[in-house]
C-alpha cells in the first residue's frame, strides 16, 4: 500500500495501512509488555494518526487491562488536564 500521494502522505492511505485491529493489538500488546510489566509504567501517551485511531487503540489498551482516555482537539480543557493527571 503506497501511502504517499504526489510525494505528500495521503491520510486515508496511512490510515488503511496503520490503523488496522493487527497493529493497534500489537502497539498496545508490546505496551503491556514493555512498559508495564517490565518498567512498572502505570500511564503513557500515545498519538495517534487521528480520532478514528485514537479511539480504536484504545479499544485496543483496553483489551490489555488498560483503562485509556481519548483525548482530541474538541476536548473540553478541563477534561483534558484531568485525563492528564
Amino acid at each position: 500500500v503506497s501511502v504517499t500521494q504526489f510525494g505528500d502522505l495521503d491520510p486515508k492511505s496511512l490510515s488503511l495501512a496503520i490503523n488496522t485491529p493487527n497493529r493497534n493489538d500489537l502497539v498496545a500488546a508490546t505496551w503491556a509488555d514493555i512498559a508495564a510489566e517490565r518498567h512498572q509504567r502505570r500511564a503513557t501517551i500515545v498519538f495517534a494518526l487521528n480520532v478514528e485511531h485514537a479511539h480504536n487503540l484504545a479499544e485496543s489498551f483496553r483489551k490489555v487491562g488498560q483503562d485509556p482516555v481519548v483525548i482530541t482537539g474538541m476536548t473540553e480543557e478541563d477534561t483534558r488536564a484531568e485525563a492528564l493527571r
